[in-house]
């Protein structure tokens, strides 16, 4: 099913400055977390930072899909020049040519989980012209469920690359490597199954207020409980990013939003839009410092690959 609200609001009847903020909390919340990787020596080394750099420009593509994707939602309530922030798409085509030019350059190994989702890209014409704002302010598109929430064209683009992100982080052999890798393939996934679960909460709250069709139960539901599939896998890390996530994760921002939606679905409580509006569900501070920590284990992996090599080369045991 289609995750769009059962009874569509017109974008006329959302231009709002609290629907327009909500929207900008993705675009100005996306954060590209890099760190200075030194990798040398042998093969082992080698292969470690290109993983390194197949992270760091797929995770650049993303974020920039996601800039998009709120760019669009402002787009469609005409409140893209309210706010002091540059038309993202050049920086989209931007990422993505970077990505798909290392992606030439890169082993199959490490090019391979992230091809399809470089493939989808493709889609991007077609939902730009979708999401398109007519000069007598309606979507050129005419797609009456994208009214409510044109956003959501870019969300299977954006789950590719979310997914690509995961089987990477499979295909490494060393534990912690991976832990870090899968933990920062996961950190951004969830902060969008937030955003989405945010902008479903908003659209509703500018319209009834309150759930009370069968889908929108389900979709408000199915969301809440990717939400917090998402957060267990989260608290599950282990050692040594357990501690980072017992430390960083944002636990109130957490709370307060599972609170509000389980309000609204076994409670029928209305959308206290304000509350929605002050939960921040980047997670930057914890996904930067998983990345700090991740970016130092692979150093000290490549200090020993090289260790491993000079002891080779002079004999040594």
């Amino acid at each position: 099913m289609s995750e769009t609200l059962g009874r569509g609001v017109s974008a006329g009847r959302i231009v709002t400055a609290t629907v327009a903020a909500m929207l900008i909390v993705p675009l100005i919340g996306v954060a590209v977390v890099s760190a200075v990787y030194v990798v040398d020596g042998d093969r082992r080394a080698e292969a470690a930072r290109e993983r390194l750099e197949a992270a760091e420009l797929a995770g650049a593509a993303t974020d920039a899909l996601v800039s998009e994707q709120a760019w669009a939602g402002l787009e469609a309530l005409g409140a893209s020049e309210a706010v002091s922030v540059d038309d993202p798409v050049p920086h989209t085509d931007e990422a993505a040519a970077a990505l798909l030019t290392a992606l030439d350059a890169w082993s199959d190994e490490t090019a391979e989980p992230y091809r399809s989702a470089v493939d989808g890209l493709a889609e991007l014409p077609a939902i730009r012209a979708e999401v398109a704002v007519a000069p007598d302010g309606t979507l050129a598109g005419g797609a009456a469920d994208a009214a409510a929430d044109p956003g959501r064209l870019y969300d299977p683009l954006i789950d590719a690359f979310h997914d690509a992100a995961d089987v990477a982080a499979l295909s490494i052999d060393d534990p912690d490597e991976r832990r870090g890798a899968d933990l920062i393939a996961l950190i951004p996934e969830q902060t969008q199954s937030g955003d989405r679960l945010q902008r479903t909460l908003l659209l509703l709250g500018t319209g009834a207020s309150t759930a009370d069709t069968p889908e929108e139960i389900t979709v408000i539901a199915a969301q809440l409980a990717r939400w917090e599939a998402g957060l267990a896998r989260i608290r599950a890390a282990e050692e040594p990013y357990a501690a980072l996530v017992d430390e960083h994760l944002p636990a109130d921002d957490v709370a307060a939003l599972s609170s509000v939606v389980d309000g609204v679905l076994t409670a029928g409580e209305p959308v206290d839009v304000t509350t929605v509006l002050a939960v921040d569900v980047s997670m930057i501070d914890l996904e930067t410092a998983v990345a700090d920590r991740h970016a130092a284990i692979v150093a000290r992996s490549a200090s020993d690959a090289d260790d491993d090599e000079r002891r080779a080369a002079s004999g040594e045991r």
